[in-house]
């Protein structure tokens, strides 16, 4: 079975608005919630930073997905940019007709979207913006909605779809509050080891915090790294993605392990990151091979492991193994953000340097 994802349109228009527009300096919203979860407010972030994080959302989707099934209804708002386009001409990237079954996902839509108000002020706007669009045609508050009631309507159709959905960057404060909604995902679960490992790594090798401050995905540094242009990124993605088979093929079998509650296979997934785990640990001078016990920890397993095994060595160094081994040790990506900026003519900018501490800033906050 096909490793496959939901995805939205607004993460592929956001995408392709960078590659083809470059940066424009303006600001768009972002939800922030009070430390107590009580209420909300909006913050104004750098509207480049944000298409940023949605163009490595999407890199990072297309090389790890077998597809990436989209909303056919609102395609329109990627179709007219050529290097989106060349991911659904290559046929990874599908647009489906959701709207022709709408009836059987549609009052999910409702119930997802009161569970997504996490607090009554939430809930308040949300409901006003129901009566103003069923009275006016248009939202009272259209970014809350787009976040919402958009969102609500995707984790409707991946439910119905029984798909895993990746939420545009600017939905996931919201729907990290609401995690239990968007149920199992092998992706998400590689992404948060593979991030794991690499803070590890950084923070072993550079006391002064400098790699850790700003990372990229590492399918993202790969690709940038490779490309040779804004307009052949695409092209490029879907040539690295040849690189990494195996680890699609693993994360497959992942998913349907994850679907089908299997927990034997779940485990036995968990023990191939574990290998993973010890032969990177192998590298650092900091646990000499063969000394040291250690525990590292996901939130979804925690176990110990004993660094430095001939036999584990060997396994990592071919298929799905290799594949994660060669991810965990890229670079972190500052040289490659200072290539994206070169791309776009923007590295000695005032507009490329506000981009660039606007990325870094919302990195080492972790956007939480």
């Amino acid at each position: 079975m096909p490793h496959t994802l939901l995805i939205d349109n607004w993460t592929l228009q956001n995408a392709g608005e960078l590659l083809c527009g470059g940066l424009d300096g303006e600001t768009t919203s972002d939800l922030v919630f009070t430390k107590n979860g009580a209420s909300y407010r909006y913050d104004k972030v750098s509207a480049d930073t944000v298409r940023f994080e949605a163009l490595c959302q999407f890199l990072n989707n297309l090389v790890f997905a077998d597809n990436l099934f989209v909303d056919e209804m609102y395609a329109d708002a990627w179709e007219s940019f050529p290097p989106i386009k060349a991911a659904h001409t290559a046929k990874i990237l599908v647009t489906k007709p959701f709207k022709d079954v709408m009836d059987e996902w549609i009052k999910a839509r409702e119930v997802m979207a009161d569970r997504l108000c996490v607090n009554s002020p939430l809930l308040k706007q949300h409901r006003k913006n129901k009566r103003t669009y069923a009275e006016y045609g248009k939202a009272d508050d259209g970014f809350l909605s787009q976040l919402v009631w958009g969102g609500a309507g995707m984790l409707a159709r991946a439910d119905y779809f029984r798909l895993p959905y990746v939420p545009h960057p600017s939905r996931e404060r919201l729907f990290r509050r609401a995690s239990f909604m968007l149920g199992p995902s092998a992706g998400a679960r590689l992404s948060e080891f593979i991030t794991s490992e690499r803070l590890k790594i950084f923070k072993r090798i550079d006391g002064s915090g400098f790699f850790t401050s700003m990372h990229l995905p590492p399918v993202a540094v790969q690709i940038i790294d490779a490309a040779s242009g804004t307009t052949d990124i695409i092209k490029t993605a879907l040539q690295v993605r040849d690189n990494y088979s195996a680890l699609r093929k693993w994360l497959s079998k992942f998913q349907q392990a994850l679907d089908g509650e299997n927990m034997k296979e779940i485990l036995a997934h968990g023990k191939a990151l574990q290998s993973v785990a010890r032969y990177v640990d192998s590298y650092s001078l900091l646990t000499p091979v063969g000394d040291t016990s250690l525990q590292f920890g996901l939130s979804w397993l925690k176990v110990g492991v004993k660094c430095g095994s001939p036999v584990n060595a060997i396994k990592n160094l071919f298929g799905m193994r290799a594949e994660l081994n060669r991810l965990i040790l890229a670079p972190a990506g500052h040289n490659s953000l200072n290539k994206f900026l070169r791309m776009l003519g923007e590295q000695h900018t005032k507009r490329g340097r506000v981009f660039k501490d606007e990325f870094l800033k919302r990195t080492s906050e972790g956007r939480g």
